[in-house]
């Protein structure tokens, strides 16, 4: 069995950063419609509250894409975290 660490730490309402041993990843949104950006992919998870219906569609993160990534990259992520708080601030 392996070991698993991971810590949530919320930042604002609808936003929130999560750390574990494969590094850190951000959320935004709420639990039934949250978008999640991590080290090796992307989440966009829709579900139905109080139920535990979800569907969950990820998506890879491009090989051979430096960990820098690119300025277009971070614009984007920039936007969607700033409207993100806005919505649910």
């Amino acid at each position: 069995m392996g070991f698993r660490f991971r810590h949530n730490f919320k930042v604002a309402p609808g936003l929130r950063i999560t750390a574990s041993k494969c590094g850190v990843a951000q959320s935004i949104g709420r639990s039934d419609a949250r978008f999640t950006f991590g080290p090796d992919e992307t989440r966009t998870t829709v579900g139905i509250r109080e139920n535990g219906i979800s569907y969950t569609e990820r998506t890879p993160i491009r090989q051979g894409r430096t960990k820098t990534g690119g300025l277009l990259d971070a614009v984007i992520y920039v936007g969607l975290l700033l409207v993100g708080i806005v919505l649910f601030a």
